[in-house]
């Protein structure tokens, strides 16, 4: 396995309102992935206490596990869980993703932004929106492929 990456959007009231692995997981897998996630909200929340920048870098450090943190200015936080395979030499560095992942989080940042114009879009639910995943795929593939 080389490196796997899963994507939260989490909205006020710590409710999740967007998740995508970026690799086929089994249903164990990703409900670890997702409490790791979660567990890291509450290092999101410290951070943002000590910092002006919307990118957090590294919030969190979980074995071969890094949690990266992004939050909007309405107080939206992007999450990017990544597992690296130490054992794998064509893994990329861990400065190398986080490069990508500023890049990814910004770039999703001003996706959500143009959702949140949609009239049609409530914010704080669920984003359903298929041209949103197809984006957010599109953008994983780019910066973690």
């Amino acid at each position: 396995m080389g490196t796997k990456y899963v994507f939260n959007i989490v909205g006020k009231d710590d409710f999740l309102l967007f998740s995508r692995p970026f690799v086929a997981l089994q249903d164990e897998e990703l409900h670890v992935d997702q409490f790791i996630i979660h567990a890291s909200i509450d290092s999101i929340k410290e951070a943002m206490m000590c910092t002006d920048d919307l990118f957090l870098k590294c919030i969190s450090v979980f074995g071969n596990s890094h949690v990266f943190g992004f939050v909007g200015v309405s107080g939206v936080m992007y999450i990017l869980y990544c597992e690296r395979n130490p054992n794998d030499s064509s893994a990329p560095s861990l400065s190398k993703i986080e490069d990508n992942t500023r890049s990814f989080m910004t770039e999703i940042h001003q996706l959500y932004v143009k959702l949140l114009l949609n009239p049609l879009y409530i914010p704080n639910t669920p984003i359903l929106s298929l041209s949103f995943l197809q984006k957010v795929d599109q953008l994983a593939a780019k910066y973690f492929s």
